[in-house]
């Protein structure tokens, strides 16, 4: 285990532990604002953790975790207490090697905070069973990941600050937007090894189809007929913000085609469909049938995330065979892979992906379907 790192073991820990509760897991988050100060870090969070429900709802957890033995305990509380609040999160862990000082436990309850020392951590591993080997987001190789995310922001800043930071402050059809974006200039980018290229681009589509899944939840209560044209809207962000755009377009499209006429006396070589059907994302289409599809199996498709996840970490980055079982909670839940495979088909259709990425997720269908 890598002892570079303040406190990584015991976030490794909270993370596998949380991980086999079912939740989706990233470790040392900044919450960045670029209004005022460009790429000011207001904080950053220990350990994040987001699990979907089978109507889409998120619950997110926020960790606090420190090692150490000097430790302002009702400051760190209260801190905990305000990202909470931020991220309207249901639970805050507040993990530390040692049990709390009795003193606090009154403060921490009210501020609906979990205290945990690193041995009862142990002991809520030992009671619900979890495999004590670090995989996934959670690996052993931490250190490595962290270089290639460095060579990533020597390629491209904005691409390595928004997956890292600013995705978790945006809105779901917000981050959806960006990270497709993300997607189709990370396969601009070269001079990168195969894995890590592939690996950066896993880890991405595991945020795009986190962010699509809570995009999807406003979509599971519409009826079938309607779903298309709501979807189209909300991707765009509403159906206000889009006939706004719409008008825009139509009078830049009307001040062109005047100008052309008087300037060249020539007609302006697309016709008003053709011109605003850029208005529309060329993936809209895909975007759209995945949503659908979505909401046809949300028990398995809220599955995902976890198992792009797993991918990422364990055979693009570390060549190891995987398992179902490494991608869903305790218990074994069985789940349709259907999902994951239509997923997998959006970001072909859509171009996000390389050849190097299809193969290898063909293998690692193979290995799931095998186990």
């Amino acid at each position: 285990m890598s002892t570079i790192e303040k406190d990584l073991e015991l976030k490794l820990k909270t993370m596998r532990y949380l991980w086999h509760l079912g939740y989706f897991v990233r470790r040392n988050v900044d919450l960045v604002e670029y209004y005022f100060e460009k790429g000011r870090a207001y904080t950053d969070i220990d350990v994040l953790a987001v699990r979907l429900d089978e109507n889409f709802n998120s619950y997110f957890v926020v960790c606090d975790c420190k090692s150490g033995v000097k430790v302002k305990t009702a400051e760190r509380l209260f801190w905990l207490s305000g990202v909470m609040n931020y991220f309207n999160a249901t639970e805050g862990l507040f993990i530390r090697n040692k049990m709390m000082e009795a003193r606090y436990l009154g403060l921490s309850k009210r501020l609906k905070i979990t205290p945990i020392s690193s041995s009862e951590l142990d002991h809520l591993e030992k009671m619900y069973a979890v495999p004590s080997r670090f995989f996934g987001p959670f690996c052993e190789e931490q250190s490595t990941i962290d270089r290639i995310f460095s060579e990533l922001k020597k390629h491209d800043a904005f691409m390595h600050d928004y997956i890292l930071k600013s995705y978790w402050k945006d809105n779901p059809q917000q981050q959806i937007v960006t990270l497709m974006s993300n997607c189709h200039r990370m396969k601009e980018i070269k001079g990168m090894e195969n894995y890590k290229h592939t690996f950066i681009l896993a880890y991405s589509l595991s945020h795009v189809s986190l962010s699509i899944l809570r995009f999807s939840r406003a979509m599971l209560m519409i009826p079938n007929n309607q779903k298309e044209e709501v979807i189209k809207y909300e991707l765009l962000g509403g159906k206000e913000s889009f006939i706004e755009r719409r008008q825009l377009l139509e009078a830049f499209y009307s001040f062109m085609v005047r100008e052309i006429a008087e300037r060249y006396r020539e007609k302006y070589p697309l016709t008003k469909t053709e011109f605003l059907e850029n208005l529309i994302p060329e993936y809209s289409k895909y975007f759209i049938d995945l949503v659908m599809r979505f909401c046809q199996d949300p028990a398995s498709s809220i599955y995902v995330p976890r198992l792009l996840d797993v991918f990422a970490f364990e055979l693009v980055l570390n060549n190891r065979k995987v398992t179902l079982n490494d991608a869903t909670p305790i218990g074994n839940i069985k789940i349709s892979l259907k999902p994951f495979k239509d997923f997998l088909v959006f970001a072909e259709r859509s171009a996000l992906d390389t050849e190097n990425f299809r193969q290898l997720s063909k293998e690692y269908i193979s290995f799931l379907e095998s186990n």
